[in-house]
């Protein structure tokens, strides 16, 4: 298991990963900002049918990830929340 880190990390087989994801029917897919030079050897089709994101730290992930928003606005009279 990986520890988090601050930084995002160098993929090994960028193009295997993202033609996998296209086979997968994956839409949208993180880039290290390292890695975009890499981007140019990807097939032209993963390139049109896969939004690819450049990110550089856990912040634009977390920013970029198409995660569910939740809303966490106390009740009245509520006092403590716990998350499972």
């Amino acid at each position: 298991m990986r520890s988090p880190c601050a930084k995002c990390c160098h993929p090994c087989g960028l193009r295997e990963k993202t033609l996998a994801a296209h086979r997968g029917g994956i839409k949208t897919f993180l880039l290290p900002k390292r890695n975009a030079k890499d981007s140019s050897e990807l097939p032209d089709v993963v390139k049109s049918d896969i939004e690819l994101i450049q990110v550089a730290s856990l912040d634009e992930v977390l920013d970029a990830a198409p995660l569910p928003k939740v809303d966490l606005t106390l009740q009245a009279g509520l006092t403590a929340l716990t998350l499972r």
